[in-house]
Protein backbone atom coordinates (compact mmCIF):
# COMPACT_ATOMS: atom_id res chain seq x y z
CA UNK A 1 0.00 0.00 0.00
CA UNK A 2 2.80 2.41 0.93
CA UNK A 3 6.55 2.06 0.61
CA UNK A 4 9.01 4.46 2.23
CA UNK A 5 12.69 4.25 1.27
CA UNK A 6 15.62 6.09 2.86
CA UNK A 7 13.46 9.00 3.95
CA UNK A 8 15.40 11.90 5.48
CA UNK A 9 14.51 15.41 6.58
CA UNK A 10 16.84 18.24 7.51
CA UNK A 11 15.89 21.51 9.21
CA UNK A 12 18.56 24.22 9.27
CA UNK A 13 21.34 21.65 8.77
CA UNK A 14 19.92 19.55 11.61
CA UNK A 15 19.04 16.00 10.48
CA UNK A 16 15.80 15.08 12.26
CA UNK A 17 14.86 12.06 10.11
CA UNK A 18 17.73 9.85 9.03
CA UNK A 19 17.24 7.17 6.35
CA UNK A 20 13.87 5.82 7.45
CA UNK A 21 12.45 2.89 5.45
CA UNK A 22 9.30 0.82 6.00
CA UNK A 23 6.28 -0.62 4.24
CA UNK A 24 2.61 -0.43 5.15
CA UNK A 25 0.57 -3.41 4.02
CA UNK A 26 -2.98 -3.00 2.80
CA UNK A 27 -5.50 -3.34 5.62
CA UNK A 28 -2.91 -3.28 8.42
CA UNK A 29 -2.86 -1.01 11.46
CA UNK A 30 0.65 0.13 12.34
CA UNK A 31 1.76 2.10 15.40
CA UNK A 32 4.60 4.59 15.03
CA UNK A 33 6.07 4.78 18.52
CA UNK A 34 9.00 6.63 20.00
CA UNK A 35 9.96 9.14 22.69
CA UNK A 36 9.15 12.82 22.30
CA UNK A 37 11.35 14.33 19.61
CA UNK A 38 11.94 11.03 17.83
CA UNK A 39 10.44 12.39 14.59
CA UNK A 40 6.95 10.83 14.53
CA UNK A 41 5.08 13.99 13.53
CA UNK A 42 7.71 14.94 10.95
CA UNK A 43 7.34 11.56 9.24
CA UNK A 44 3.54 11.84 9.15
CA UNK A 45 3.76 15.35 7.71
CA UNK A 46 6.07 14.09 4.94
CA UNK A 47 3.79 11.15 4.17
CA UNK A 48 0.84 13.52 3.78
CA UNK A 49 2.77 15.95 1.58
CA UNK A 50 2.60 18.82 4.08
CA UNK A 51 6.38 19.08 4.09
CA UNK A 52 8.88 17.87 1.53
CA UNK A 53 11.47 15.21 2.30
CA UNK A 54 15.13 16.18 1.94
CA UNK A 55 15.94 12.73 0.56
CA UNK A 56 14.23 9.42 -0.11
CA UNK A 57 11.00 8.31 -1.72
CA UNK A 58 7.36 7.81 -0.73
CA UNK A 59 5.40 5.51 -3.06
CA UNK A 60 1.70 4.76 -2.89
CA UNK A 61 0.79 1.54 -4.71
CA UNK A 62 -0.49 1.96 -8.26
CA UNK A 63 -0.27 5.75 -8.05
CA UNK A 64 2.03 7.88 -10.17
CA UNK A 65 0.59 11.35 -9.59
CA UNK A 66 -1.21 13.26 -6.87
CA UNK A 67 -1.78 10.88 -3.94
CA UNK A 68 -3.84 13.19 -1.73
CA UNK A 69 -7.14 11.57 -2.66
CA UNK A 70 -5.78 8.30 -1.24
CA UNK A 71 -5.04 9.58 2.24
CA UNK A 72 -6.81 10.99 5.28
CA UNK A 73 -5.02 12.87 8.05
CA UNK A 74 -5.77 13.97 11.60
CA UNK A 75 -3.05 16.17 13.13
CA UNK A 76 -2.20 16.02 16.81
CA UNK A 77 -3.97 19.31 17.51
CA UNK A 78 -6.89 19.61 15.06
CA UNK A 79 -8.53 22.99 14.60
CA UNK A 80 -12.25 23.58 14.18
CA UNK A 81 -14.55 26.54 13.59
CA UNK A 82 -16.22 26.26 16.97
CA UNK A 83 -19.28 28.26 15.89
CA UNK A 84 -20.20 25.45 13.49
CA UNK A 85 -22.23 22.41 14.49
CA UNK A 86 -20.78 18.97 13.90
CA UNK A 87 -23.17 18.45 10.99
CA UNK A 88 -22.25 21.80 9.41
CA UNK A 89 -18.55 21.03 9.69
CA UNK A 90 -18.81 17.66 7.94
CA UNK A 91 -21.09 19.15 5.28
CA UNK A 92 -18.44 21.80 4.66
CA UNK A 93 -15.74 19.08 4.36
CA UNK A 94 -17.84 17.13 1.85
CA UNK A 95 -18.31 20.26 -0.26
CA UNK A 96 -14.55 20.84 -0.28
CA UNK A 97 -14.22 17.43 -1.95
CA UNK A 98 -16.77 18.40 -4.58
CA UNK A 99 -19.47 15.95 -3.52
CA UNK A 100 -23.01 16.51 -4.74
CA UNK A 101 -25.65 17.78 -2.34
CA UNK A 102 -27.31 14.38 -2.24
CA UNK A 103 -24.02 12.56 -1.59
CA UNK A 104 -23.00 15.17 0.99
CA UNK A 105 -26.20 14.65 2.95
CA UNK A 106 -25.88 10.88 2.79
CA UNK A 107 -22.21 10.78 3.75
CA UNK A 108 -22.53 13.34 6.56
CA UNK A 109 -25.35 11.36 8.15
CA UNK A 110 -23.40 8.10 7.83
CA UNK A 111 -20.20 9.55 9.29
CA UNK A 112 -21.97 11.10 12.27
CA UNK A 113 -23.48 7.70 13.02
CA UNK A 114 -20.15 5.94 12.52
CA UNK A 115 -18.29 8.17 14.97
CA UNK A 116 -21.13 8.26 17.50
CA UNK A 117 -22.08 11.93 17.13
CA UNK A 118 -25.59 11.68 15.70
CA UNK A 119 -27.15 12.94 18.92
CA UNK A 120 -24.77 15.91 18.99
CA UNK A 121 -24.90 16.86 15.33
CA UNK A 122 -26.84 20.09 15.99
CA UNK A 123 -24.61 21.20 18.88
CA UNK A 124 -21.85 23.72 18.35
CA UNK A 125 -18.36 22.24 18.27
CA UNK A 126 -17.40 24.64 21.08
CA UNK A 127 -19.54 22.49 23.41
CA UNK A 128 -17.87 19.20 22.39
CA UNK A 129 -15.59 17.31 24.74
CA UNK A 130 -12.03 16.44 23.73
CA UNK A 131 -13.06 12.91 22.75
CA UNK A 132 -15.98 14.19 20.65
CA UNK A 133 -13.67 16.58 18.81
CA UNK A 134 -11.21 13.78 18.08
CA UNK A 135 -14.01 11.61 16.69
CA UNK A 136 -15.23 14.53 14.59
CA UNK A 137 -11.66 15.03 13.39
CA UNK A 138 -11.45 11.38 12.33
CA UNK A 139 -14.77 11.77 10.52
CA UNK A 140 -13.38 14.66 8.45
CA UNK A 141 -10.25 12.61 7.72
CA UNK A 142 -12.31 9.80 6.17
CA UNK A 143 -15.03 11.90 4.52
CA UNK A 144 -13.59 11.08 1.09
CA UNK A 145 -13.17 7.36 1.93
CA UNK A 146 -9.36 7.21 1.77
CA UNK A 147 -7.27 4.07 1.43
CA UNK A 148 -4.74 5.16 4.07
CA UNK A 149 -5.48 6.99 7.32
CA UNK A 150 -2.77 8.87 9.25
CA UNK A 151 -3.46 9.80 12.89
CA UNK A 152 -0.99 11.83 14.94
CA UNK A 153 -1.27 11.06 18.68
CA UNK A 154 -5.06 10.53 18.42
CA UNK A 155 -5.65 9.77 22.11
CA UNK A 156 -2.74 11.42 23.96
CA UNK A 157 -4.77 14.29 25.43
CA UNK A 158 -8.00 12.43 26.17
CA UNK A 159 -9.53 11.20 29.40
CA UNK A 160 -10.12 7.42 29.80
CA UNK A 161 -13.65 7.58 28.36
CA UNK A 162 -12.63 9.67 25.35
CA UNK A 163 -9.60 7.47 24.80
CA UNK A 164 -11.73 4.32 24.80
CA UNK A 165 -14.22 5.85 22.33
CA UNK A 166 -11.45 6.74 19.85
CA UNK A 167 -9.69 3.37 20.18
CA UNK A 168 -12.98 1.58 19.54
CA UNK A 169 -13.51 3.69 16.44
CA UNK A 170 -10.00 2.90 15.21
CA UNK A 171 -10.69 -0.83 15.71
CA UNK A 172 -13.69 -0.48 13.40
CA UNK A 173 -11.87 1.60 10.80
CA UNK A 174 -8.89 -0.73 10.44
CA UNK A 175 -11.22 -3.28 8.83
CA UNK A 176 -11.79 -0.84 5.95
CA UNK A 177 -8.48 0.98 5.46
CA UNK A 178 -4.77 0.99 6.22
CA UNK A 179 -3.93 2.97 9.37
CA UNK A 180 -0.68 4.48 10.60
CA UNK A 181 -0.91 6.26 13.95
CA UNK A 182 1.74 7.76 16.16
CA UNK A 183 1.64 7.30 19.92
CA UNK A 184 3.76 7.12 23.03
CA UNK A 185 1.05 5.20 24.90
CA UNK A 186 2.39 1.70 24.47
CA UNK A 187 -0.68 -0.16 25.69
CA UNK A 188 -2.66 1.44 22.86
CA UNK A 189 -0.12 0.18 20.35
CA UNK A 190 -0.31 -3.28 21.88
CA UNK A 191 -4.12 -3.27 21.86
CA UNK A 192 -5.03 -2.30 18.32
CA UNK A 193 -1.94 -2.44 16.08
CA UNK A 194 -0.85 -5.34 13.89
CA UNK A 195 2.73 -4.08 13.75
CA UNK A 196 4.93 -1.38 15.24
CA UNK A 197 7.69 0.92 14.00
CA UNK A 198 9.96 2.10 16.81
CA UNK A 199 11.80 5.39 16.29
CA UNK A 200 14.74 6.84 18.13
CA UNK A 201 16.43 10.10 17.14
CA UNK A 202 14.96 9.98 13.65
CA UNK A 203 15.94 6.37 12.93
CA UNK A 204 13.96 3.15 12.85
CA UNK A 205 15.31 0.84 15.54
CA UNK A 206 12.58 -1.83 15.29
CA UNK A 207 9.99 -2.71 12.66
CA UNK A 208 7.69 -5.71 12.96
CA UNK A 209 4.85 -7.26 14.87
CA UNK A 210 4.32 -6.72 18.58
CA UNK A 211 4.93 -10.45 19.06
CA UNK A 212 8.32 -10.09 17.40
CA UNK A 213 9.22 -7.22 19.71
CA UNK A 214 8.10 -9.14 22.79
CA UNK A 215 9.99 -12.25 21.74
CA UNK A 216 13.19 -10.30 21.14
CA UNK A 217 13.22 -8.21 24.31
CA UNK A 218 11.13 -10.05 26.87
CA UNK A 219 13.04 -11.59 29.74
CA UNK A 220 11.67 -13.21 32.86
CA UNK A 221 11.91 -11.42 36.15
CA UNK A 222 11.29 -12.20 39.79
CA UNK A 223 10.07 -9.51 42.16
CA UNK A 224 11.37 -9.70 45.74
CA UNK A 225 10.75 -7.85 48.96
CA UNK A 226 12.91 -8.54 52.03
CA UNK A 227 12.54 -7.52 55.63
CA UNK A 228 16.18 -6.48 55.56
CA UNK A 229 17.63 -3.43 53.78
CA UNK A 230 17.70 -4.60 50.17
CA UNK A 231 20.56 -2.26 49.22
CA UNK A 232 22.90 -4.64 51.05
CA UNK A 233 21.56 -7.63 49.08
CA UNK A 234 21.76 -6.40 45.49
CA UNK A 235 25.45 -7.17 44.96
CA UNK A 236 25.03 -10.64 46.44
CA UNK A 237 21.99 -11.57 44.33
CA UNK A 238 23.73 -10.25 41.21
CA UNK A 239 26.36 -12.94 41.69
CA UNK A 240 23.80 -15.72 41.10
CA UNK A 241 24.41 -17.45 37.77
CA UNK A 242 21.00 -16.80 36.18
CA UNK A 243 20.67 -13.15 37.19
CA UNK A 244 21.35 -10.63 34.42
CA UNK A 245 20.45 -7.38 36.20
CA UNK A 246 18.56 -5.95 39.16
CA UNK A 247 16.40 -2.85 39.33
CA UNK A 248 15.35 -1.32 42.65
CA UNK A 249 11.82 0.11 42.63
CA UNK A 250 10.69 1.35 46.02
CA UNK A 251 10.82 -1.53 48.46
CA UNK A 252 11.07 -4.13 45.72
CA UNK A 253 13.90 -5.74 43.79
CA UNK A 254 13.09 -6.56 40.17
CA UNK A 255 15.53 -9.37 39.36
CA UNK A 256 15.91 -10.05 35.62
CA UNK A 257 16.90 -13.63 34.87
CA UNK A 258 17.74 -15.99 32.03
CA UNK A 259 16.05 -19.19 33.22
CA UNK A 260 13.04 -18.93 35.49
CA UNK A 261 13.13 -22.43 36.98
CA UNK A 262 16.83 -22.38 37.88
CA UNK A 263 16.81 -18.78 39.09
CA UNK A 264 13.85 -19.42 41.35
CA UNK A 265 15.69 -22.27 43.05
CA UNK A 266 18.90 -20.24 43.35
CA UNK A 267 17.17 -17.25 44.91
CA UNK A 268 15.23 -19.32 47.42
CA UNK A 269 18.40 -21.25 48.35
CA UNK A 270 20.26 -17.97 48.82
CA UNK A 271 17.44 -16.66 51.04
CA UNK A 272 17.52 -19.74 53.29
CA UNK A 273 21.30 -19.95 53.56
CA UNK A 274 21.56 -16.23 54.35
CA UNK A 275 18.78 -16.48 56.94
CA UNK A 276 16.82 -13.66 55.29
CA UNK A 277 13.20 -12.74 55.91
CA UNK A 278 11.48 -12.83 52.51
CA UNK A 279 8.16 -10.95 52.64
CA UNK A 280 7.22 -11.29 49.00
CA UNK A 281 8.27 -13.46 46.07
CA UNK A 282 6.43 -13.34 42.76
CA UNK A 283 7.00 -13.86 39.07
CA UNK A 284 6.71 -10.56 37.21
CA UNK A 285 5.62 -9.76 33.67
CA UNK A 286 7.82 -7.40 31.70
CA UNK A 287 5.66 -4.36 30.89
CA UNK A 288 5.25 -2.65 27.53
CA UNK A 289 7.18 0.31 28.94
CA UNK A 290 10.13 -1.94 29.76
CA UNK A 291 10.05 -3.45 26.27
CA UNK A 292 10.02 0.03 24.76
CA UNK A 293 12.96 1.23 26.87
CA UNK A 294 14.97 -1.83 25.86
CA UNK A 295 14.16 -1.29 22.18
CA UNK A 296 15.17 2.39 22.07
CA UNK A 297 18.29 1.78 24.16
Amino acid sequence: MLTVKNLSKQFNKHLVINGVSFTLKKGACTALIGPNGAGKTTILRMLTGLIKASEGSITYTNNTGDFRHLIGYLPQYPKFDDWMTGEEFLTYCCKLYGLSSEETQRRTKGLLEQVGLSNAKQKRISTYSGGMKQRLGIAQAIVHQPSVLFLDEPVSSLDPIGRRDVLTLMEQLKEKMTILFSTHILNDADEISDSVIVLKSGKVVEDGTMEKLQKKYTTSKIILQFEQNHSDLVSQIEQLSNVTSIETIGQYLHVYITDLHTARTEILDFTLKSNLQLNEFRIGRVSMEELFVKAVN
